[in-house]
This record gives C-alpha cells, sequence and structure tokens, in this order.
C-alpha cells in the first residue's frame, strides 16, 4: 500500500512505525523507528533526534515537521490524512522524503500471523 503526501524532507529510509497520539506518548517510545502522528512542534525536538523518519497527518513543506526534520536530516512526508488510520504501530514502512509517500511494505498483523 502506498500513502500519498508532501514531500517534506528529503531522504529515504525504512523502518518499524511508532504510532503515536501525544508528546508525551512519543517520548515514551524507544529510539529508532518512525514517528507516525497528527502534527509536530518545536517542542518535540527531544523525540525527533531519536527517531529515523517523521509522517505526519497535517502540515505541510514549511510546517514545523518538515523544517525541523530538514534540519535534523530525517526523510518526512507531511499531509498524509489518513496516516494514523492507515498505519499501525510496528508496521514496516517505506518512506520516501523525496517523492512524498509511505509505503507500507510489511503490516504488524500479517507479520504475526506467519510466525
Amino acid at each position: 500500500m502506498i500513502i500519498k503526501g508532501t514531500a517534506g524532507s528529503p531522504g529515504v529510509l525504512s523502518d518499524f512505525a511508532s504510532v503515536v497520539t501525544n508528546l508525551e506518548d512519543a517520548r515514551r517510545q524507544k529510539s529508532g523507528g518512525v514517528i507516525v502522528t497528527d502534527r509536530v512542534g518545536p517542542e518535540w525536538l527531544d523525540v525527533l533526534v531519536r527517531c529515523s523518519a517523521v509522517v505526519t497527518r497535517y502540515g505541510g513543506v514549511a510546517s514545523h515537521a518538515a523544517t525541523l526534520c530538514r534540519e535534523l536530516k530525517r526523510p518526512s512526508v507531511v499531509g498524509i490524512e489518513d496516516a494514523i488510520a492507515g498505519i499501525k504501530a510496528g508496521d514496516l514502512l517505506l518512506v520516501d522524503g523525496d517523492q512524498g509517500t509511505v509505503s507500507i511494505v510489511e503490516q504488524e498483523s500479517k507479520k504475526n500471523e506467519s510466525r
């Protein structure tokens, strides 16, 4: 499944999704992974330095998520309206910040079924 958004910060990366609904949840996540959330503000900087990429439901090229990710050299795709609904925690994602796409390479539920 390929989800189209806006290219926020360049780079292509594959990693597991960490779906978070607020900053407190994000701070509890272990390092690494793709942060998937509604929006990101400047107070998220401590989280963003530990993640591998960011996908947000809201925002554009001038959003905090896009700007901070460009500064930190993290790929980001912003403005994906169904980011939270379509991506589940643990899904393996391919984030393409150059093209503004997020591909669900493998769903967490399918990984559990094959075990």
